[in-house]
């Protein structure tokens, strides 16, 4: 029989997420927004523009995903914002080869 003290009285909705349970787009939010999340429904309250702007360049430079103003609006947890994620399609690689024509040439003036 367990006192109230008890193991099983300790274990509230609040536990905070093990290290190896965050996966790698938690972690990075934490990165870069300088916040720590313990649990997946922790609001996203203390996101100012410049912490969502970071977040933001972050995640679509680590993640090749590109997170719209109005996602990060509509995300109020940590969850919302995950889900958002990945519902999100990978944006297109292109490199930088490519996107430019070896054959083109360009007119330049000189004094």
């Amino acid at each position: 029989e367990q006192g109230e003290g008890g193991p099983a009285a300790s274990s509230n909705a609040r536990e905070p997420a093990p290290k190896r349970l965050k996966g790698r787009e938690w972690r990075l939010v934490e990165r870069a927004t300088g916040l720590q999340f313990e649990t997946l429904s922790d609001p996203l309250v203390g996101l100012d523009s410049m912490r969502r702007t970071k977040m933001t360049s972050v995640l679509r430079r680590e993640l090749g995903k590109r997170l719209t103003r109005e996602a990060i609006r509509r995300s109020g947890t940590l969850g919302d914002l995950l889900g958002e994620l990945a519902r999100l399609p990978d944006e297109a690689q292109v490199p930088a080869a490519a996107s430019c024509s070896s054959r083109r040439s360009y007119a330049t003036w000189g004094i």
